[in-house]
C-alpha cells in the first residue's frame, strides 16, 4: 500500500507573519494541550450524564473504573456517584467489584473532595450489604470530613439491621471506631453510631463484639443529651446490650439505672420503651438483679402500665416480671401497688402486655411470703385476682419448665381450697391448672399425689360447662398412668359416664372418651371399662371404643391401643348385639388398619370373616364400617387374601343399599336418615365436609344433593352436627364454581345466629362459611342483609385464632365489591383490625390486612385505615416472613394511596425502599402486590421521585417479561405515572422499557392493554421517546387502537383532561422522522 500523501497546504499569511515578525511567539501545540484536556473531561462528564439510569457492560463498568484515577477532581465525583448508584443492587456491586473499583478506594478517601469521599463510603457500604461481595470490602478508616463520616455511620447502621449485615460490620473491625464517632460533634453521626451498636448487639451472636468495646460510658453520657433522636438511639442500644450479662454489668458499672429512672418520665415514647427494656435487660439476670431492686423503679415502672402506648406497657410488664423472679423484687412490686392493674391490663388487646402479667403473677405466687397476696387475697369479696392468678400459673405450666417451677413452687397445697371456691372462674381454672401439671408425665404423680380426684369428679356435675369440661380433661391426663388410673376410677368417674356423653358441649364428650380410652390402655382399670355391662347396656362398652377409634387416628395413638392388647377384644365385640358396639368395633379396625405400622396386628386376628359377615348386617352403619375396614385391611397382601377367601359368592343386600361400597361408605345416605341415630348423621356430615376439600368432592357432594338438606342440617340440637354443616358449605363455598350453589340455598341468617354460639367450633365453622360465601356478589348482600357486621365486629376480640382470622376474611370478602364496600366502611371496623395486626399468630395478621386492602379502595375507608394508625404498622408487616402477610400490606399501601387526598400520607411514611426490596421476592403474588403499591404512590410527583430513588427501574426489565399478569400490568402502570411528570420522564425513557410495552399492546385482555398504553403515551411526551416508540413497532397497534370501541383505549388513564393522545405523539414523530419508509406510516395518517 502506498504511503499516505497529502496536498501541500498552501502558505498562510499569519504563518509567513509569525516567521518573519521579530519578538515572542505562540506554540500552538503549547495551546491545544490543555484545551483538548477541557474538552476531554467534559465529554466524559457528558457520557456519565447521558448513561445514569443505564444499564452498564462490563467494558463500560471498567472505563468508569479508570476515571477513578484521573487527575480532575469533577470526573472522579463523577464516576464515584455512578458507581454509588449502581452498586445498591446486587448484580450491580458485582459489576462494580470485577471492574477493579476497589484498587483505588484508599487513594479516593484521601481526595480533597468531600463528595468523592462520601460517594466512595456509600458505595462501600452497599458493597457490604450484599453477601457475596461483603468479604471483598476492606475496613472503612473514617475520614476526617465530618460528612464522610455521617454518611459512612448510616451506612453502617443500616447495613447491621439483618445477622449477615451485622457480622460484616463487626468482621471489618467498624467496631474499634466507635470511642471517637461517640464523640463527635455531630448529632447525627452520634445518633447513626448509636444505632448501628444497638443493631449489632440485637443479634445474640453479635452482641458480646459490642459488649467488648465498652460503650456503656458514653451510651450513658447521651442520656443527658438534648438531643431526642440521639437519646432514644442510646437507650436502645443499652437495652440491648443489657441482655447480655457482660453488658448489663457495663451498664451498671456507668451509673445508667439512676437516669433510666428518669427516662421513664420521657416525652418520647420510644425512650420510655427502650428504658422499660434496659431496666428489665439488666434484671433478667440474677447476678444483677438486685441493684436494679436497689434503685426502687417498681413505682415509675407502675405507673407506667397505664402509658397510653402499648409497647411501652408491655415493656413495662417485662422489666417488672424479671424484677420480681428474686423475693425482694417480688415484693417491692407487690408494694408499688402492681396487683391493681391486673384486672386491665389481662384484658389488654397486646398478647405481650398479657403475657408478660401472667408472668409477674407467676413470679409472685412462687414466693410464699407473697404467694397469699396473689392467691388467698381476695378484696372486697372479688376473687378476680385469684381467678388471674390461677389463670397464670396454668398458663405456666403449658411447658415441663414452668409446670415443675409451679409444682416447687407449693401452688398444689392450695388446690383443696380452690376447687372448692365459689367462683367459676377460679374452679375453672384449678381444674385447667391440674390438666396442665398432669399432661407432663414428670410432674403428674405430683398431681395425683394430692389426691383431687373426688374433688373433680364432683365438678363432673357443676353447673357451669367450661369447670366441668376442664375437670373432664384433668381426669382424662390423670388417668394417663395407672396410678392415675385406678384413682379416676376409685372416684366413681364411670357413674357419671352415661350422662356426659349427652353433653352439648363438645370438648365435654370428647375428654370423657379420652378418659374411658386412658382407662381402658391399663390392663388392671380394662375391666371394669370393657367388660362391666351395667342393667345389661353396652353404652360405656361403645363409649371406650369410641374413644379407643379416636385414639387411633394418628400412629403414636394407635400403636398405644395394640399394645395395650385391645385387639384380644375384638372377635367377642364384633359378635355384640348392640349396634353401636359393632359400630365402632369395625371403625377402631378401620383405623388401626389405616396405619402400615399397625396394620398388620389387625391381620393376625383374623377379622376378616367377621367382616365379610357383617356386610350382611341389618344396620347399614355396620356394613359401611365393615367395607371401610375391608378396604384399608385390602391394602395389606395377606390382607387381601382373607378378605377373597371369605368373600361370599352371591351379592350382599348390604353392599347393594351403601354407594361407593368398593371404595369407602357413603355419608350422603346418612344424612337423609334423620329418623335413624344422630350419631351416624354426624358422622356423614364430617365425612362431607372432609369429601368437599377439593373440588371434584365438592361437585360430588352437590350432585348427591347434600346441599338440599342444609337447612334441618343447621337446626340440628347436636353440636357437631352443626359443625360440620359449617364446614361443608364452607368448603363447597370456597371453590368458585360451586359458591353460587351455597348462596343459592340462603344459608346466611343461620350461620350469623351461630356466631352467638357459646361452642367454639360451631363459631369457628360458621364464621369460616361466611367468609367464602362473602367473596360472591350475591353472597356478601346475603351476609350484609343477616346483620352479620356488628356480631363480626365482636368476633375480632375472640379469644380462639380461627374465629379471628375468618372474622377478618368475612369483612375482607364484603368490602371486595364496591357496591357493599361502604356497608363495611359504616360500621367502623378499623381500629379494631389494626389492633389485630399486633396479633401473634401470622394467620390472623394476613386476615385483618387483606380486610383493610379491601377497605381502603374506598375514600372513605382510606381515611378510615389512615386514621386507625396502620401506616407505621404496615411497614414492620412488610418484613413478615410470612408470604400472605407480605402480599396483603402491599395491597394496603397500594389501596391508601389510590386516593389523591390519602397518598400523601403514604409517601410521608417512606416505604419505597422496601417495596423496591420486595421486587426481589420469591413469591410472584407478594411482587404484584409491591407494584401495585408502587403504581399508586407514583401518581405524585414526590412519590414518582421517591420511587426512582428507591431503585425501582432497575426491576423494569424482569417485571415486563414476568408470567404474571398483574405484574405486567402494574409494572405498565408504574411506568407510566413516572413518565407523566416532566422531571421524572427521562429517568423511564432511560431504561428503555417501550419493546416490551409496544409488545403488551397486543394482549386481548383490556386491563393488560390500558396500562403499557398509558405508559406509552407519556413517553411519546418526550420526541426521543416518541421516535423510540415508534421504531418499537408501536405503528403496528395505531390503526386496532384508533377504532377500538373503549374509551379507556383512546384517551390517557393518569390525565383524563389531556386531549394529546398515543396517536397524536406517535404522529408527530412520523412526521419528524424522514427515514420511515411510506408503507410503514398508517393508511388514517397518509
Amino acid at each position: 500500500m502506498p504511503p499516505l500523501t497529502r496536498q501541500r497546504t498552501p502558505q498562510s499569511l499569519h504563518s509567513e507573519w509569525s516567521r518573519s515578525t521579530l519578538g515572542a511567539t505562540i506554540s500552538i501545540h503549547a495551546l491545544a494541550k490543555p484545551l483538548m484536556k477541557v474538552m476531554y473531561h467534559r465529554a466524559v462528564l457528558d457520557l456519565i450524564k447521558r448513561q445514569r439510569g443505564i444499564s452498564l457492560s462490563a467494558e463500560t463498568m471498567e472505563i468508569y473504573a479508570s476515571y477513578l484515577g484521573d487527575g480532575n477532581e469533577d470526573v472522579v465525583e463523577a464516576a464515584c456517584s455512578a458507581l454509588s448508584q449502581i452498586s445498591p443492587d446486587l448484580e450491580g456491586a458485582k459489576a462494580v467489584l470485577e471492574a477493579g473499583a476497589l484498587q483505588t478506594v484508599e487513594q479516593l478517601l484521601k481526595s480533597p473532595q468531600a463528595g468523592v469521599r462520601r460517594n466512595v463510603c456509600f458505595t462501600l457500604g452497599h458493597l457490604a450489604y450484599h453477601s457475596l461481595t461483603r468479604e471483598a470490602v476492606l475496613a472503612v478508616q473514617p475520614d476526617g470530613n465530618e460528612d464522610v463520616v455521617e454518611a459512612a455511620c448510616d451506612a453502617l447502621s443500616q447495613i447491621s439491621r439483618d445477622l449477615e449485615g451485622a457480622k460484616a460490620v463487626v468482621k471489618a473491625g467498624a467496631l474499634d471506631f466507635v470511642e471517637r464517632l461517640l464523640e463527635s460533634q455531630r448529632t447525627q453521626v452520634q445518633r447513626h453510631t448509636c444505632w448501628t451498636l444497638a443493631r449489632v448487639a440485637f443479634h445474640l451472636s453479635t452482641r458480646a463484639a459490642v459488649v467488648a468495646v465498652q460503650p456503656c460510658a458514653q451510651l450513658v453520657a447521651f442520656l443527658g443529651d438534648g438531643n431526642a433522636d440521639v437519646v432514644e438511639g442510646a437507650c436502645y442500644a443499652l437495652s440491648q446490650i443489657s441482655f447480655d450479662l457482660e453488658g448489663s454489668k457495663a451498664v451498671l458499672g456507668a451509673g445508667a439505672l439512676e437516669l433510666l429512672k428518669q427516662m421513664l418520665e420521657s416525652q418520647y415514647t420510644g425512650v420510655r420503651e427502650s428504658a422499660c427494656f434496659t431496666i428489665g435487660g439488666v434484671a433478667s439476670h440474677s447476678s444483677t438483679r438486685g441493684a436494679v431492686v436497689a434503685v426502687q423503679p417498681c413505682a415509675q415502672l407502675v405507673t407506667v402500665l397505664r402509658d397510653g402506648n402499648e409497647d411501652v406497657v408491655e415493656a413495662a410488664c417485662s422489666a417488672l416480671s424479671y424484677i420480681s423472679h428474686d423475693l425482694e423484687g417480688a415484693k417491692a412490686v407487690l408494694e408499688a401497688g402492681a396487683l391493681q392493674t391486673v384486672e386491665q391490663l389481662l384484658k389488654s388487646p397486646q398478647a405481650g402486655v398479657r403475657r408478660n402479667v401472667c408472668f409477674t403473677l407467676g413470679h409472685l405466687a412462687y414466693h410464699s411470703p407473697t404467694r397469699e397476696a396473689v392467691l388467698a387475697v381476695q378484696p372486697d369479696g372479688n376473687e378476680d385476682v385469684v381467678e388471674a392468678a390461677c389463670d397464670a400459673l396454668s398458663q405456666i405450666s403449658r411447658d415441663l419448665e414452668g409446670a415443675k417451677a409451679v409444682v416447687k413452687a407449693g401452688a398444689l397445697d392450695f388446690v383443696e381450697r380452690l376447687l372448692e371456691s365459689s367462683d367459676t372462674g377460679v374452679r375453672e381454672w384449678t381444674t385447667l391448672l391440674l390438666a396442665r401439671l398432669a399432661y407432663h408425665s414428670l410432674t403428674r404423680g405430683a398431681v395425683v399425689a394430692v389426691q383431687p380426684c373426688a374433688q373433680l369428679v364432683a365438678l363432673l356435675r357443676d353447673g357451669n360447662e367450661d369447670v366441668v369440661e376442664a375437670a373432664c380433661s384433668a381426669l382424662s391426663y390423670i388417668s394417663h398412668d395407672l396410678e392415675g388410673a385406678k384413682a379416676v376410677l376409685e372416684a366413681g368417674a364411670l357413674q357419671t359416664v352415661e350422662q356426659l356423653l349427652k353433653s352439648p358441649q363438645a370438648g365435654v364428650r370428647r375428654n370423657v372418651c379420652f378418659t374411658l380410652g386412658h382407662l381402658a390402655y391399663h390392663s388392671p382399670t380394662r375391666e371394669a371399662v370393657l367388660a362391666v355391662q351395667p342393667d345389661g347396656n353396652e353404652d360405656v362398652v361403645e363409649a371406650a371404643y369410641h374413644a379407643l377409634s379416636q385414639i387411633s387416628r394418628d400412629l403414636e395413638g394407635a400403636k398405644a391401643v395394640v399394645k395395650a392388647g385391645v385387639l384380644d377384644f375384638v372377635e367377642r365385640l364384633l359378635e355384640s348385639s348392640d349396634t353401636g358396639v359393632r359400630e365402632w368395633t369395625t371403625l377402631l379396625l378401620a383405623r388401626l388398619a389405616y396405619h402400615s405400622l399397625t396394620r398388620g396386628a389387625v391381620v393376625a386376628v383374623q377379622p376378616c370373616a367377621q367382616l365379610v359377615a357383617l356386610l350382611r348386617d341389618g344396620n347399614e352403619d355396620v356394613v359401611e364400617g365393615a367395607c371401610y375396614a375391608l378396604s384399608l385391611i385390602s391394602h395389606d397382601l395377606e390382607g387381601a387374601k382373607a378378605e377373597y377367601e371369605d368373600m361370599p359368592t352371591g351379592p350382599s343386600p348390604g353392599l347393594h343399599s351403601t354407594r361407593r361400597c368398593g371404595q369407602q361408605w357413603s355419608p350422603y345416605s346418612h344424612v337423609h336418615n334423620f329418623d335413624g341415630n344422630e350419631n351416624i348423621v354426624e358422622a356423614a356430615c364430617d365425612a362431607l365436609s372432609r369429601i368437599s376439600h377439593d373440588l371434584e368432592g365438592a361437585k360430588a357432594v352437590l350432585e348427591a344433593g347434600a346441599l338440599e338438606l342444609l337447612e334441618r342440617l343447621l337446626e340440628s340440637q347436636r353440636t357437631q352436627v352443626q359443625r360440620h354443616t359449617c364446614w361443608t358449605l364452607a368448603r363447597v363455598a370456597f371453590h368458585l364454581s360451586t359458591r353460587a350453589a351455597v348462596v343459592a340455598v340462603q344459608p346466611c341468617a343461620q350461620l350469623v345466629a351461630f356466631l352467638g354460639d357459646g361452642n367454639a367450633d360451631v363459631v369457628e365453622g360458621a364464621c369460616y362459611a361466611l367468609s367464602q360465601i362473602s367473596f360472591d356478589l350475591e353472597g356478601s348482600k346475603a351476609v350484609l342483609g343477616a346483620g352479620a357486621l356488628e356480631l363480626l365486629k365482636q368476633m375480632l376480640e375472640s379469644q380462639y385464632t380461627g374465629v379471628r382470622e375468618s372474622a377478618c376474611f368475612t369483612i375482607g370478602g364484603v368490602a371486595s365489591h364496591s357496591s357493599t364496600r361502604g356497608a363495611v366502611v359504616a360500621v367502623q371496623p378499623c381500629a379494631q383490625l389494626v389492633t389485630v395486626l399486633r396479633d401473634g399468630n401470622e394467620d390472623v395478621v394476613e386476615g385483618a390486612c387483606y380486610a383493610l386492602s379491601q377497605i381502603s379502595l374506598d375514600l372513605e375507608g382510606a381515611k378510615a385505615v389512615l386514621e386507625a394508625g396502620v401506616l407505621e404498622l404496615l411497614k414492620q408487616i412488610l418484613e413478615s416472613q410470612y408470604t400472605g402477610v407480605r402480599e396483603s400490606a402491599c395491597f394496603t399501601l397500594g389501596g391508601v394511596a389510590s386516593h389523591s387526598s390519602t397518598r400523601g400520607a403514604v409517601v410521608a411514611v417512606q416505604p419505597c425502599a422496601q417495596l423496591v426490596a420486595l421486587l426481589r421476592d420469591g413469591n410472584e403474588d407478594v411482587v404484584e402486590g409491591a407494584c401495585y403499591a408502587l403504581s399508586q404512590i407514583s401518581v405524585d410527583l414526590d412519590g414518582a421521585r421517591a420511587v426512582i430513588a428507591a431503585g425501582a427501574l432497575d426491576f423494569v426489565e424482569r417485571l415486563l417479561e414476568s408470567s404474571n399478569t398483574g405484574v405486567r400490568r402494574w409494572t405498565s402502570w408504574t411506568l407510566a405515572g413516572l413518565a407523566f411528570h416532566s422531571s421524572t420522564r427521562a429517568a423511564v425513557v432511560a431504561v428503555q422499557p417501550w419493546a416490551r410495552l409496544v409488545a403488551l399492546l397486543g394482549d386481548e385482555d383490556f386491563h393488560v392493554i390500558r396500562g403499557p398504553y398509558s405508559a406509552l403515551s407519556h413517553i411519546s411526551r418526550d420526541p426521543a421517546g416518541a421516535r423510540a416508540v415508534v421504531r418499537a413497532g408501536a405503528l403496528n397497534f395505531v390503526p386496532k387502537l384508533i377504532e377500538s370501541p373503549v374509551a379507556d383505549l383512546r384517551i390517557p388513564e393518569v390525565e383524563p383532561d389531556v386531549e394529546q393522545t398515543l396517536s397524536t405523539y406517535l404522529r408527530r414523530a412520523v412526521v419528524s422522522d424522514k427515514c420511515l419508509m411510506v408503507n410503514e406510516i398508517p393508511p388514517q395518517w397518509m
